[in-house]
């Protein structure tokens, strides 16, 4: 019992620090898809993804200085990854257009992790339609 309540301690560390730096990535994507808009203008957008509150806090917190971004990058692991860039692209189809900021953010977390976007997307909906079916 001891040895799982470890394990599944150790794994929210790694979670809870994954969440940060992914957090950091969206600022990145905030910053590409809103670049001359307030907090305030931006944050009703990230808030009808579902967004935790803290996620919010963490996102607006690291808009004025962010990490490069390939730092960050260098520190998400592929799990979280393959959300972070899933969150991206549903930031960057918001407007239905994709700058050529926001393709920059997406292309930098496909190719770190040799992730497809688009292999991504049609996994994702074809999970959704088989879970809508149930």
């Amino acid at each position: 019992m001891q040895d799982i309540k470890q394990k599944s301690d150790s794994y929210l560390e790694v979670a809870i620090a994954q969440q940060a730096i992914m957090d950091q990535v969206l600022a990145h994507m905030m910053l590409a898809s809103y670049p001359e808009k307030a907090w305030e203008d931006i944050l009703p957008n990230l808030q009808s993804l579902g967004l935790h509150p803290n996620s919010l806090q963490a996102i607006a917190n690291h808009l004025q200085a962010p990490q490069p971004l390939g730092a960050l990058l260098d520190q998400l692991n592929r799990d979280f990854a393959v959300l972070t860039l899933s969150r991206c692209d549903t930031i960057a189809q918001l407007d239905g257009q994709v700058s050529a900021a926001e393709t920059k953010v997406l292309e930098a977390i496909s190719e770190k992790f040799d992730l497809d976007l688009n292999t991504l997307k049609a996994r994702l909906s074809t999970t959704d339609s088989a879970l809508n079916q149930k």
